[in-house]
């Protein structure tokens, strides 16, 4: 696996894995536990700051660079590829109640995009304006992709959008679309460049 793989692949763990502490948070009574990975990673819960902690645990043990950026109520990270860093939210993405279901939106995308609704002391961490991979999660359909039903196979990431229709993106941006457009199993596997 590429470090883009590797990034993808615990992204998308946590949100299939995760939900968010909403009844500790609307309480007031968040516990210090879901503010640590071991609450995201061994319960299943957690708020922001536990989010991207479990986030920059994982990319460290992937060997990415990735650090975590703080703002007054919310935390989240930012991570290297290729030279480049770029703005990503979990917590946000992973913005349901419901374990498994997640978007995209703020996987791998620049300072621009992110200061639409985040605010930071941008002097103080590097530069996001890299967009070789933020269009990726642009590419997909990621407001109708079905939550947890995607796969990154060498270069290219199939995904299933919630009319049960298969599509796959290239990760350069060179090529992306439809391959399937049928009610499509979620179970599907991918060999040789073939679907299952």
């Amino acid at each position: 696996m590429n470090d883009f793989e590797k990034e993808w692949a615990i992204h998308e763990y946590i949100c299939r894995n995760v939900v968010y502490d909403y009844d500790n948070y609307y309480n007031g009574t968040i516990p210090r536990d879901s503010y640590t990975h071991h609450s995201l990673l061994f319960k299943g819960v957690g708020v922001c700051g536990g989010y991207s902690k479990t986030m920059k645990l994982l990319l460290d043990m992937a060997k990415i660079e990735c650090m975590q950026v703080y703002e007054e109520e919310h935390a989240w990270n930012m991570a290297k590829m290729d030279g480049n860093w770029y703005q990503l939210d979990v917590t946000w993405n992973d913005n349901n109640t419901l374990v498994g279901e997640y978007d995209c939106e703020y996987f791998n995308i620049t300072d621009l995009q992110m200061s639409q609704d985040h605010t930071w002391s941008a002097e103080e961490y590097p530069k996001c304006n890299n967009e070789q991979y933020m269009y990726l999660c642009q590419s997909m359909k990621y407001q109708e992709m079905l939550s947890g039903y995607s796969k990154v196979v060498d270069d290219c990431i199939y995904y299933i959008d919630t009319d049960y229709n298969l599509y796959y993106t290239i990760i350069d941006g060179a090529d992306k679309g439809l391959i399937v457009d049928s009610e499509v199993e979620k179970n599907f596997y991918v060999l040789d460049n073939q679907v299952y």
